[in-house]
């Protein structure tokens, strides 16, 4: 992949981070280029992160692939946005990144739901005391580690 305007490409790397980095619309800096996109995508795909549960929804229930192994996922629901589905959302997060991990490495391990490993996992969330579907936390958290 040539890397735009012979930059070199760690340079071009942070530079790209600190784009996308707390942008609301990474998919504007990722729609410049292709070499935006293929470089762009990885570092988004590398560190997830949620800032709404419609947000957490969408990722959950796309289908397109995974680009790269999450090394971090952020779960921030600050303001008073609840939902008692977060947790079930959250599960089916980790099994779209864990299904596009395992079935990359072997076709006959599509739909397998091993822990995802992650460098670290933040939910930063209100009380769910009285969520009616509280096993859904562990239905979630048992495909982390």
């Amino acid at each position: 992949m040539r890397v735009p305007y012979d930059l070199p490409f760690e340079l071009f790397t942070e530079i790209l981070s600190y784009s996308i980095q707390d942008n609301a619309r990474p998919s504007d800096v990722l729609a410049v280029n292709s070499a935006f996109y293929d470089v762009g995508a990885a570092l988004l795909y590398a560190r997830l992160r949620f800032r709404s549960v419609q947000q957490l929804s969408l990722f959950a229930s796309s289908t397109g692939p995974v680009p790269v192994t999450p090394r971090s996922i952020e779960l921030t629901l600050s303001g008073g946005e609840a939902a008692f589905t977060v947790f079930r959302d959250l599960e089916q997060a980790f099994r779209r990144c864990s299904n596009a991990i395992h079935s990359s490495e072997s076709p006959d391990k599509i739909g397998c739901s091993l822990p995802l490993a992650l460098e670290s996992l933040s939910l930063r969330l209100n009380s769910h005391s009285s969520n009616p579907y509280l096993h859904y936390v562990y239905k979630a958290l048992r495909l982390v580690k």
